[in-house]
């Protein structure tokens, strides 16, 4: 297993506690001193490490510079030989030592209850369980697309794919034995655990990704980017009000201007009013701007900054046709209150990061967990050095449940 990690980028949270358990993986791995020659088999009774006897399963992915692929193949005799199971476990080590766990086929991905699940694809995991700390550490990487859940005995081959990668570590901190007058109790430590997956997109082309293991976009660098202004309640007046814009590329300064006073050719679609001085919306009125990029191939980053005010909705596109939204007012404000420069980036989507942080532990016979998870967004712009960003976390959930043990 190949790990790349992209040190250009400045480090957040999520890359530092991902690259800090893998570490600690690879340092177990070399310490525990595995045995691979001891006696492991297949369900057709051949031993995994000879390389010999029928293939069953097959996993493959190539990157290369000018071209790659991914070549995955499952055999019927895989689920006759597990009568009609999905995945086969192999347990490497003595179980008084540390146990490794490999997995391969469509099994259960979902760490906890708020991370990322997927069912039918074809994936490989990895599981070191350590019997002192009652602990284990988890890895596994799925491919989402062009899965062999019901194509056997058939090799499917692929030129681009959507990935889940993720990595779990959990540890019970033991107990406490608390003698008090002679009343002799156990206060049970929590068990911890965190979780890292991310869902991405990969080409397997090197020529077009810095890190393809972190995901690529799947669309050409535009020509032209829209931006659509509207009134975020069209049922009253004072929507969106635009006083001025400005758009860095390659945070050189390349447009500003007062809403109003536009450039030729930037307005291009408009419903709204202005005074010279700002362009407002009110009700079902919108104004669309197109901004065009040169050199699109020589691009790493478009940035937006707008000096804007009351009930506005802000959203982008690539093409005129498809819209998200990238700002949002809070409230109805109508009386120019909230007028600030807001600032966002431009990028597509290139997948979706959860981290989560959990615990659980049994006190006076009941059962009690939590838990925590941030769904991230990740953007990057379109091309083989863009921007990469996330948004802030979409949501923040904490699940606890309690429930008598019997």
């Amino acid at each position: 297993m190949y790990i790349i990690l992209d040190f250009e980028e400045q480090l957040n949270m999520k890359i530092i506690v991902l690259r800090f358990l893998f570490i600690l993986i690879s340092v177990l791995y070399i310490l525990s001193g595995l045995d691979i020659n001891a006696a492991v088999y297949d369900p057709l009774g051949n031993r995994i490490f000879e390389g010999q006897g029928e293939p069953l399963y097959t996993i493959d992915a190539t990157y290369g510079l000018i071209d790659g692929d991914a070549v995955v193949s499952r055999s019927r005799k895989f689920r006759e030989a597990l009568k009609g199971a999905s995945y086969v476990t192999f347990r490497l080590g003595e179980p008084e030592k540390m146990t490794h766990l490999i997995s391969v086929g469509g099994f259960h991905t979902a760490f906890s209850t708020f991370t990322l699940n997927k069912r039918q694809s074809d994936s490989v995991g990895w599981t070191l369980l350590f019997p002192r700390s009652k602990g284990k550490i988890s890895t596994f990487i799925s491919k989402l697309t062009g899965t062999t859940i019901t194509n056997e005995d058939r090799a499917i081959i692929t030129g681009s794919d959507w990935y889940m990668a993720g990595v779990r570590a959990e540890a019970n901190l033991g107990v406490l034995d608390i003698n008090v007058s002679d009343y002799m109790f156990s206060l049970p430590f929590p068990r911890l655990g965190i979780s890292y997956i991310n869902k991405y997109f990969t080409n397997y082309n090197l020529s077009k990704a810095s890190n393809p293991f972190r995901g690529i976009v799947e669309h050409n660098p535009p020509e032209y980017i829209y931006l659509r202004f509207s009134d975020g309640s069209p049922e009253n007046a004072d929507g969106a009000k635009l006083f001025r814009i400005r758009v860095f590329i390659n945070k050189i300064l390349e447009y500003n201007f007062v809403g109003g006073q536009e450039p030729p050719g930037v307005l291009i679609d408009s419903e709204g009013s202005s005074d010279g001085y700002c362009r407002w919306v009110d009700g079902d009125e919108v104004f669309i701007y197109r901004l065009y990029l040169p050199n699109t191939s020589e691009i790493d980053s478009v940035t937006f900054e707008l000096d804007i005010a009351n009930d506005y909705v802000v959203e982008i596109s690539n093409d005129n046709q498809n819209y998200r939204v990238v700002l949002s007012a809070e409230g109805n404000v109508t009386d120019q209150s909230n007028r600030k420069w807001e600032k966002f980036n431009y990028g597509e989507n290139i997948g979706i990061t959860t981290l989560g942080l959990d615990l659980s532990t049994t006190l006076f016979g009941i059962a009690i967990s939590a838990e925590r998870s941030w769904l991230l967004k990740n953007w990057q712009y379109p091309s083989y050095r863009g921007r990469w960003f996330s948004d802030p976390p979409a949501f923040r959930l904490v699940h606890r449940s309690k429930s008598q043990i019997w």
